[in-house]
């Protein structure tokens, strides 16, 4: 006789949850019990492992002990009563209410539990409430409990929002630590209309924070940006003139604390410009550059995003970013021929520069981008593309200068 089966699909699994969910408030149907911050709760071992990975492994651990005669009978959390009753509705219905007030108790316990799929739903519960004056609550929470993507969103839109200063005016500013300030303030991806939108905040977090301490000259020194030399460069100087004719805050404490800081010092650490991403750059085989921001959230995140046509067209080019500028050396043309040059893209002005060659031609080079230079090894060099490693290092300054080779010492060979 054929055999065939029969299911009513989902319906039964989610009968029998919502069960097994009435079941929970007998006791005698329960056979264990955690030990909470602010009490006990009387929970099934079986369900509780099957929805929640923590005790999933701890009742393993202790079933594979010894035979199981050295069990923890109580497992204590520092969690409330109220929060983890939350946590079982979600592990027995797959639904969750969250709200302002138990957002932050629900997305550290689905931390600590193990429960990534509560742990994703609360993050997009905070996506979608993010604004200025939580932003850096949000960051700084992210970061604590190990939410990257929900990083990289929250630092997304502090860069994007930052040049209008309302963050700066929000308490959560105003309550930034001396580290998170600096940290803040260094960032390349701040989008900003001058570097004084940066004493401004400097000015504001110092006035809020008149019996603090910190080390002015460090973050002077470590969150401004413009020149290699304040002294010297015409853009800082109209930024200087700005701040001193400006109205308050600028004849306050902390901008007294500032001035006496620059006026110590005449170089600044950085000199990239501010408003940069992190991003892939790519090329395919018709010459093509493409930029892929991959961590942001914004309508081109993920999205392939082609730039400016290179001056040359080049094939297999090696590529690499440094300095808030995209590089690319060397190749194919496109009827073949090898080629030495070295093209610069700039992403704020959408165009291509030509650089000094390098002394070979070659394409698929490997680049590395360390402190403003460029060092180059190996590539195709000759005529049927086989692999060659060059027993030369190159080293290329960013400013357009020549590039200069250098012997590598290859064992065996001088």
């Amino acid at each position: 006789m054929n055999r065939q089966e029969y299911t009513t699909g989902t319906l039964h699994a989610s009968r029998v949850l919502k069960e097994l969910s009435t079941f929970r408030h007998f006791a005698a149907l329960c056979d264990g019990t955690v030990k909470l911050s602010d009490g006990t709760v009387k929970v099934s071992k079986a369900l509780l492992a099957a929805g929640c990975p923590y005790f999933k492994i701890l009742y393993e651990f202790e079933e594979e002990s010894q035979g199981g005669l050295h069990r923890t009978a109580e497992p204590k959390l520092d969690i409330t009563c109220k929060t983890f009753e939350l946590i079982l509705d979600f592990i027995y219905t797959g639904r969750v209410i969250l709200d302002n007030d138990n957002i932050q108790d629900i997305l550290q316990a689905s931390d600590l539990l193990l429960m990534t799929d509560l742990k994703e739903l609360c993050i997009k519960f905070l996506m979608a409430r993010i604004d200025v004056d939580n932003c850096l609550g949000i960051l700084q929470f992210a970061q604590q409990f190990s939410c990257p993507r929900l990083v990289h969103f929250a630092q997304d839109f502090i860069c994007q929002h930052f040049k209008h200063r309302q963050i700066v005016r929000t308490e959560e500013f105003r309550n930034l630590s001396e580290e998170r300030l600096k940290d803040l303030l260094s960032q390349d991806g701040l989008t900003v209309k001058s570097e004084v939108d940066i004493l401004t905040a400097l000015v504001v977090w110092l006035n809020s924070n008149i019996t603090a301490t910190p080390d002015v000259e460090s973050l002077v020194t470590g969150c401004l940006r413009e020149s290699n030399d304040l002294k010297y460069d015409p853009k800082f100087q109209r930024a200087l003139q700005d701040l001193r004719a400006s109205n308050p805050p600028w004849d306050s404490p902390g901008a007294k604390r500032v001035l006496d800081a620059l006026n110590k010092t005449r170089r600044i650490r950085f000199i990239r410009e501010r408003g940069m991403k992190t991003v892939l750059a790519c090329a395919d085989g018709n010459a093509n550059i493409y930029l892929v921001d991959i961590l942001g959230s914004g309508k081109h995140a993920g999205a392939h995003v082609r730039v400016a046509p290179m001056w040359f067209p080049r094939i297999k080019p090696a590529l690499v970013v440094e300095g808030g500028y995209l590089f690319a050396l060397g190749g194919i043309s496109t009827d073949r021929v090898l080629q030495n040059d070295v093209q610069r893209y700039d992403p704020v002005s959408n165009t291509w520069i030509l650089m000094s060659p390098m002394p070979f031609s070659c394409c698929s080079p490997r680049v590395v981008a360390h402190a403003g230079k460029l060092y180059v090894l190996g590539g195709y060099n000759n005529e049927n593309l086989k692999f060659q490693i060059l027993k030369n290092l190159i080293f290329m300054l960013i400013n357009g200068g020549p590039c200069l080779l250098y012997p590598m010492y290859v064992e065996g060979q001088q």
